[in-house]
């Protein structure tokens, strides 16, 4: 249906716009239909998981951190969404224990992090130096990224700050993320691209500073 209702429209209306991005998906869909992989979902128990919303994992390259947001009574400031009657996001993190390879009890990290408004975690970079957080901003009116980095000394994590360059912008962006190589930031964004108001995943270059971002592109 989307292929005959695009064929009917200009070529050059048609890129960048919602119409192809849901076409492309389609064809995607219908690709990994035909080469099925035999996957195996396992709960990670009580000390993750609770009867309440855990979302947006994230791990470190060697297995051994976990970091992830979740919706508990104990979230920063207590607050409840009165969109849906839910306890505000925070952010958590649980490490690997050495001698038995499973996984700690999960904390709620420190109020340097979580805020008393909306935390959610996007990552964590690959090295677990830095945490990139995503931030309702009520007073923009949009959703932004923010970054925390882990002391070497004292193992404290700092004040997030706004991700530096055109990162963000008065439209939402969300979903950072570092490559595993360390060399690309990943994130999402509504912002416009080629006219067209869709999300999209832009990708920056990262400089030899971690933080220190190249100006984004799609």
């Amino acid at each position: 249906m989307a292929k005959e209702h695009i064929a009917l429209l200009d070529p050059a209306k048609v890129k960048g716009t919602e119409g192809e991005t849901l076409q492309n998906q389609c064809k995607f869909a219908r690709e990994q239909i035909t080469k099925p992989q035999n996957v195996t979902f396992k709960n990670l128990g009580p000390k993750i998981n609770t009867d309440v919303i855990e979302s947006n994992p994230s791990i470190t390259a060697d297995g051994r951190t976990l970091i992830f947001t979740s919706r508990r009574s104990d979230t920063e400031g207590g607050k409840v969404d009165i969109n849906n009657n839910l306890f505000y996001e925070d952010i958590y993190m649980a490490e690997m224990d050495s001698l038995t390879n499973t996984w700690k009890e999960a904390v709620h990290l420190e109020s340097s992090i979580n805020s008393k408004g909306h935390d959610a975690n996007t990552s964590i970079s690959p090295d677990g130096s830095i945490i990139y957080i995503y931030r309702n901003m009520v007073n923009k009116g949009s959703g932004q990224i923010f970054f925390s980095k882990k002391s070497s000394s004292t193992g404290k994590w700092g004040s997030p700050k706004e991700v530096e360059k055109d990162v963000n912008t008065s439209w939402f962006e969300t979903s950072g993320c570092v490559s595993a190589d360390g060399k690309w930031f990943y994130f999402v964004s509504e912002k416009p691209n080629g006219g067209a108001l869709v999300m999209a995943i832009f990708g920056v270059r990262l400089k030899l500073v971690k933080t220190s971002l190249a100006s984004p592109r799609i």
